[in-house]
């Protein structure tokens, strides 16, 4: 058996405590202090509305009626650009009625202003087929973020 700071442990006790990490005093916590923000979907999933394609068109064409709504809940209170984007490889995400501040990375995403920590935005999907297709909304400064900081959109072509 062995002793540690006068307390008599099983051995697997004494490996796990002499084992456990130990942070010095003034280590700096990673994330310690910063508020962390995150995109949470207000209003506009799911919705579906009907496809059209142009004679010999090789991709279906649809505008969604209700726009896809967020907010940015935490951070520091400055005014974010959010990204959209869609996450299956096929589809091409356009905006209807974009704003002065819009910008388009690739043909499956475009990144906008959010107003008063919120953001809004109609918006239409082209794609070679009928079907539900994800549309992430997220900050645009983050790094490949976790979906687990972004809004999950679900809007069905038919």
């Amino acid at each position: 058996m062995m002793r540690r700071l006068g307390i008599a442990l099983p051995p697997v006790a004494a490996i796990l405590v002499a084992a456990a990490p130990h942070h010095a005093p003034h280590a700096a916590q990673a994330g310690h202090g910063a508020a962390r923000s995150a995109v949470v979907g207000v209003s506009g999933s799911p919705q579906n509305a009907h496809a059209y394609a142009a004679a010999g068109a090789a991709a279906y064409e649809t505008d969604f009626p209700q726009p896809l709504v967020a907010r940015i809940a935490g951070g520091d209170g400055a005014a974010p650009k959010v990204r959209f984007r869609c996450e299956q490889p096929d589809c091409k995400l356009y905006i209807l009625d974009a704003p002065s501040d819009f910008e388009r990375s690739d043909p499956r995403t475009f990144t906008i202003g959010a107003s008063d920590r919120k953001v809004s935005a109609r918006v239409s999907i082209t794609a070679p087929r009928l079907g539900t297709y994800t549309v992430s909304v997220a900050l645009a400064d983050a790094k490949g973020g976790s979906r687990a900081d972004a809004a999950v959109y679900s809007l069905t072509v038919r």
